[in-house]
């Protein structure tokens, strides 16, 4: 587990373009990168049927869990930034690919395994950080991404309540 989140930080300096600005890598990094995503997800999914075994506890892992769940928000937060950098980029293959990704990777997170504030944060990157003017083609795939995201995350935030005397996220009612 320890290796997958060190490859993941590699990963994402090349998708993001940390080293020399050298974009050129940022594809082949972010395939890499949801693949050691959804790896590293079903490695902390184990991980946490094994503490419940041993707390003498059943959790079953299915196929759909491994797929679904979200088990790291963190986790999910820094790949979703990293893979909406490759949505902006000013060259339109490469937008393309990544408003495919970011649809893979954000778009289909369960709405319940993703506290608020990720929500939050995500949409606030998309409103915040578009490409290029001259970039017509990747300005049109991060401005669907962002309305598919609010399409679909906004029905969802808006239905939840805080308790009054309360910010935890945990104490969230519907």
């Amino acid at each position: 587990k320890e290796a997958c989140g060190a490859l993941s930080r590699i990963l994402i300096r090349f998708v993001l373009g940390f080293y020399q600005s050298d974009f050129s890598l940022c594809v082949p990094a972010s395939v890499c990168l949801e693949k050691l995503y959804r790896h590293m997800n079903s490695l902390v999914l184990d991980e946490m049927a094994e503490a419940a075994a041993k707390d003498g506890k059943e959790m079953v892992v299915t196929e759909e869990d491994r797929r679904t769940k979200v088990p790291n928000k963190d986790y999910w937060q820094n790949v979703g930034v990293a893979l909406y950098s490759v949505c902006r980029s000013p060259d339109p293959e490469v937008s393309r690919h990544g408003y495919e990704i970011c649809n893979r990777v954000v778009l289909r997170a369960p709405l319940r395994e993703i506290p608020c504030d990720k929500w939050m944060a995500i949409l606030y990157l998309m409103v915040n950080k578009q490409p290029p003017s001259a970039a017509d083609l990747s300005r049109a795939n991060t401005f669907v991404l962002l309305g598919n995201t609010l399409m679909r995350v906004l029905p969802y935030l808006s239905k939840r309540q805080r308790k009054p005397d309360d910010d935890e996220d945990a104490d969230v009612v519907e």
